[in-house]
């Protein structure tokens, strides 16, 4: 079980929002308990969901009255201008969409908060407690999603790619999600902030200092449409937006002392860490990640990927990662390094369908998904590339430019303020080397590439 947790830094607090992954990682990979959907490399195209709207039986009637209305969530998921869909076009290039049907309210016999605080999504995993949900017909979709709205506060979203969902009194086995919804004071603290998770803008915080962070609102998104959005990428099926940082030194020197956080994870295997990508941490931008678009199938090799997968130099240039019918991604697959071992069909994840190790390297601007980047301590992601290591599934976004960590409230954190490869600079280390960085005047940059 994987917990995602964004930090979210505004004055005086720090506001903690966790999403879980299930069937994503490494000690939560057990074949006797995944039965239904494999993580496999496909074209992905189109999705058909089903969103059931659910509340809880103890819901407060002064705040039931400000829930959103079924017409309100079509109109946040399904409608062609909304920011949900506008994403989902752009990532995938025009390529994928989704569809689906709303059902709801349906009112669950199960309290919103349990001893005193917000009930949790696990509450739905091998539970009958979803029932008297009229016309549906599980063999529509493709996915469901479970938005309960609660006026006690988030329970922590997931994505569950193998376990079923009870409906109905009928197993639901292809893949579902958890996506709450906020409308209330957490735990019903009377003194808490009233939150409205639909509606309120998602704030992005960047630490700067042992007590300092620059704090802002980073409003492509709600923060419902964020969670929704990174959780349907988890459905559709790859992990979360990892990174490796060594402090300041590069990831490929040896690990230096104390790299890891208060809890004992080494920031050479940050899960979530990859600030600029929405199945990361989220708060330094919002576009997906090259790897993942490319293990989506929403690339081609003629128009937008660069693909080196042999021995030699090579001279490539790189649009944003953003803009259609342009080379904006450069794949680098390093000769007979196969998928990394731990993706094993017996593990659930089909390494037959998976390509060698390597890496992916992108550009960004500060388009309708990375507006963060015009935020003065993130500007310099714009000078240069971004380079992100794949074991063959999962993407590692690593620092061309790195910088010592900071510790920041009790915890090292990684300094990903400014992380690209800039001209003048080189990354080099077994496997590749990256030189001769050139920005261009149309937004582009152009790099060699050296595949040892």
């Amino acid at each position: 079980m994987n917990m995602r947790t964004t930090n979210i830094f505004k004055p005086g607090f720090i506001l903690a929002i966790a999403f879980f992954a299930l069937a994503c990682s490494s000690d939560d990979i057990s074949p006797e308990n995944h039965t239904h959907v494999a993580t496999v490399r496909q074209k992905i195209l189109k999705k058909n969901l089903a969103i059931l709207l659910l509340e809880y039986q103890d819901i407060s009637a002064e705040n039931r009255a400000k829930f959103p209305t079924k017409s309100e969530m079509e109109k946040i998921i399904f409608d062609k201008n909304s920011p949900l869909k506008k994403y989902f076009d752009d990532m995938s290039y025009g390529q994928f969409t989704y569809s689906g049907d709303i059902f709801g309210y349906t009112t669950i016999a199960v309290d919103g908060m349990k001893d005193g605080k917000a009930a949790e999504g696990t509450i739905f995993l091998y539970t009958d407690i979803i029932r008297n949900v009229p016309n549906f017909d599980p063999n529509k979709y493709d996915a469901v999603i479970l938005v309960p709205v609660n006026d006690a506060g988030l329970g922590q979203a997931f994505a569950q790619r193998t376990e079923e969902l009870l409906i109905n009194g009928k197993a639901f086995r292809k893949g579902w999600v958890y996506c709450p919804i906020s409308v209330g004071k957490l735990h019903r603290d009377p003194n808490a902030p009233f939150s409205n998770t639909i509606e309120d803008k998602y704030r992005s915080g960047i630490p700067t200092g042992e007590n300092s962070s620059e704090d802002f609102e980073n409003g492509a998104f709600t923060d419902f449409e964020l969670t929704f959005a990174h959780e349907l990428i988890h459905n559709l099926g790859v992990d979360h937006a990892f990174s490796r940082t060594n402090g300041d030194k590069p990831a490929y020197e040896p690990e230096i002392p104390n790299n890891s956080t208060k809890d004992g994870y080494s920031l050479m295997y940050h899960e979530y860490g990859d600030q600029f990508d929405i199945v990361g941490l989220a708060a330094q931008g919002f576009s997906l990640n090259a790897v993942y678009r490319d293990f989506f199938g929403w690339y081609d090799n003629t128009n937008t990927l660069e693909t080196i997968n042999t021995k030699g130099t090579k001279t490539v240039t790189i649009f944003p990662i953003n803009e259609r019918n342009k080379k904006n991604a450069v794949e680098i697959r390093i000769p007979g390094k196969p998928a990394a071992p731990f993706y094993e069909e017996n593990a659930f994840i089909f390494n037959s369908s998976l390509k060698n190790q390597g890496y992916f390297l992108e550009v960004r601007n500060a388009g309708a998904w990375d507006k963060a980047l015009l935020n003065a301590e993130l500007a310099g992601n714009l000078e240069g590339i971004m380079i992100h290591q794949t074991d063959g599934f999962t993407s590692y976004l690593l620092d061309a430019s790195p910088s010592p960590n900071i510790n920041f409230v009790g915890s090292n954190v990684p300094d990903l303020r400014d992380v690209v490869l800039k001209p003048n600079m080189t990354y080099e280390n077994d496997d590749v080397k990256l030189y001769n960085v050139i920005k261009n005047g149309n937004g582009s940059f152009t790099v060699t590439v050296d595949i040892k």
